[in-house]
This record gives C-alpha cells, sequence and structure tokens, in this order.
C-alpha cells in the first residue's frame, strides 16, 4: 500500500496507475499524485488541535484544486452539530479518549 501510495519506492518493476508509472516519478510528481490522485484514510487522525472540525476541513482544501465545502463534507460524514468542536472535544464526544 505505502507503495502503490507513492510513499515507498520500489526496487524492482513499475507501478501503473493511470497510465502512469508512478515508480520511476520524481519527489515533486509523487507529491502532486498523492495530493490529486489518491486519498488516504489514516488509522489515527491527524488533525491541528487548536483548529475547529471546520477549520480542520477547509485547511485540506487548501491542499486540492477543487475543494469542498466543509460544512457539507462535515454533514455527509455526520459531524453538522460538531462543526465547531475542537479535536479534543470530538475524540472525547465520540468516545476515543
Amino acid at each position: 500500500m505505502n507503495i502503490l501510495g507513492g510513499m515507498e519506492s520500489t526496487t524492482d518493476g513499475k507501478v501503473v496507475v493511470n497510465g502512469n508509472n508512478i515508480a520511476t516519478s520524481s519527489a515533486k510528481k509523487l507529491t502532486k499524485y498523492r495530493r490529486n490522485e489518491i486519498g488516504f484514510v489514516f488509522q489515527f487522525y491527524n488533525l491541528v488541535p487548536n483548529l475547529t472540525a471546520k477549520e480542520n476541513v477547509e485547511l485540506a482544501n487548501e491542499l486540492v484544486a477543487n475543494p469542498l465545502d466543509a460544512e457539507v463534507v462535515l454533514k455527509e460524514v455526520g459531524l453538522e452539530n460538531r462543526i465547531n468542536n475542537f479535536p479534543l472535544k470530538l475524540k472525547m464526544t465520540f468516545g476515543i479518549i
């Protein structure tokens, strides 16, 4: 998965995604690939602790070509009532702590 995600390189062979061999891509091209072509779902969330849920989504929106509306995204994942909560409050709300 790390190789397919462009996080690690291969020692041999090709990794072809959408017709492009990412095994021979430069670091800059891999960054663009990770930013625009694929998505990661991390086992542990990586939110900025002093930003609200909405602000964290808006921050991520700064990195993509076609950003989505932060409030719409949070509503789609059931967090419409937690838009202004900070990550610690989200963890406490969902019993993660």
